[in-house]
């Protein structure tokens, strides 16, 4: 009879070298052997009971006689782990995965920097205690100039209240009291609201080869760099443009500047504004205030005046 009938069948089975040993161990303990042997078979039972538990513990060593050039080794430490094919696929898996996610792109909203808010200022009309509210967040006025804001976060001013913004070398943001809207998004490809208020708009060197959209309730701008104003008032939207070009198109569903029901595309140039109504129509090209031209151009100037490193205000 084997030894190896008397494991468990899930270890991997003994050569012949280790039964040998295991015999010899057997022979030096005085302890029954094969099944034919004399004795109790419960005696039997037991004795190979505690030799796999020796042998499964590693503390069943080679016979005396083991020369000084082999020193004695466990059995069991001589036995190589084998490991299960399901494990050897789990850890594959594992660092398949850890090389994965070292590899996968970050959001643009965790990559790109924030936007520093510059001033927020308060006139005589905006409440006491008054709060600014940014992605539904309630914010203290006299926390504004510490706070960065994420890119593409809503941003709502209370009455009295305005804000300008700055992001290092690319885009500046001036706001009217009050207003509402949500701050450019990162990439290349950005997008911005005003949905009521109004934001001036200035871009810096590093804003080449961006392009920007600036969604109203009755406009849409488009934009590639330039200075320009976006005033959302009630029931109409006026687009003014302080150096450059821009294109707008009426967001109404009926247009009286429409072909085949496709709305069309108008340019604004440099030192004109046009109106756009609810109905999709618009006014043809006139001339910008001259008091909105001058706001524009102290935003542009301090554009330009700003140092050019990112994250500096």
């Amino acid at each position: 009879m084997s030894l190896n009938d008397e494991f468990d069948p899930e270890l991997p089975p003994l050569s012949a070298e280790d039964e040998a040993r295991l015999r010899a161990e057997l022979a030096a303990l005085g302890a029954p052997g094969d099944a034919g042997d004399s004795g109790a078979a419960s005696a039997r039972e037991g004795f190979r009971a505690e030799l796999r538990a020796r042998f499964v513990a590693g503390t069943i060593e080679a016979p005396v006689e083991a020369s000084a050039a082999a020193p004695r080794v466990p059995v069991a430490a001589r036995r190589p782990r084998v490991l299960r094919p399901w494990a050897a696929g789990l850890a594959a898996a594992a660092l398949l995965a850890i090389v994965v996610f070292a590899w996968l792109p970050r959001p643009d909203s965790a990559q790109a920097p924030a936007w520093t808010v510059i001033a927020a200022t308060a006139d005589s009309t905006a409440a006491a205690g008054a709060m600014a509210r940014i992605d539904g967040r309630d914010i203290a006025l006299a926390a504004l100039p510490t706070t960065t804001i994420a890119p593409g976060a809503r941003v709502e001013l209370p009455a009295g209240v305005a804000m300008e913004l700055r992001l290092a070398g690319t885009l500046a943001l001036e706001t009217a009291p009050g207003t509402a809207f949500t701050v450019p998004t990162a990439g290349d490809s950005r997008r911005a609201s005003v949905e009521h208020g109004e934001v001036r708009y200035v871009t810096g060197p590093s804003f080449a080869g961006t392009h920007l959209t600036v969604d109203s309730p009755e406009a849409r701008v488009e934009v590639t760099g330039t200075t320009f104003v976006v005033i959302a008032a009630p029931q109409m939207t006026c687009v003014c443009v302080g150096e450059g070009t821009v294109h707008v198109t009426a967001r109404g569903n009926a247009s009286a500047d429409s072909v085949g029901g496709t709305a069309m595309v108008n340019d604004i140039t440099a030192g004109h504004r046009r109106e756009l109504y609810p109905d999709g129509t618009m006014s043809n090209e006139l001339p910008v205030h001259v008091h909105e031209a001058m706001k524009m151009q102290m935003l542009r100037d301090r554009m330009r005046e700003a140092p050019a490193t990112p994250g500096e205000p």
